[in-house]
């Protein structure tokens, strides 16, 4: 993944593609293509179909060290707006062709919350991340509530 925050996560990806030859592993780590315009969610960034709903609503948290926060968002990270590399250009440019559609379609709305979950301090779950990347689907309560709250906005 770039710019992933968290050197656990990113270990536990290199590991995973060691012991099990997966292609998605490949396609998330954008290493399923030597030419850096090819890989898998390069191409996926031009297919621009997002532009086509009215409302998409994005939810992130900065407790989840599975997705980073930016990713979640679909937003340019401060650490790729500093990489002038090959690499750091094709993200950016990854990043505008899913936003841009989006921004240039007057019908579409793009809303992102960003979530701070009451987790239980010291888990496993809580110190690797994982508990609040699944914590939003996990909780039929809190799905209840922000879409009460937040949903009538969409859904009237």
């Amino acid at each position: 993944m770039m710019y992933s925050p968290s050197y656990l996560v990113n270990g536990g990806l290199w590991l995973m593609q060691r012991l099990k030859a997966g292609k998605s592993l490949q396609q998330i780590a954008m290493k399923d293509s030597s030419d850096i315009n090819k890989p898998t969610c390069t191409k996926l960034s031009c297919n621009d179909k997002l532009h086509h709903f009215t409302n998409i609503v994005l939810v992130s948290s900065h407790q989840d060290r599975y997705v980073p926060f930016h990713s979640a968002r679909i937003e340019v990270c401060n650490d790729a707006k500093r990489d002038y590399s090959y690499n750091g250009h094709v993200y950016r440019e990854m990043v505008h062709n899913i936003v841009q559609p989006m921004i240039d379609n007057p019908k579409c709305s793009i809303s992102r919350y960003s979530i701070q979950y009451a987790l239980e301090q010291g888990s496993a779950n809580s110190m690797i991340g994982r508990a609040a990347h699944i914590a939003c689907l996990d909780s039929e309560v809190f799905l209840n509530k922000f879409f009460a709250v937040m949903g009538w906005k969409f859904f009237v």
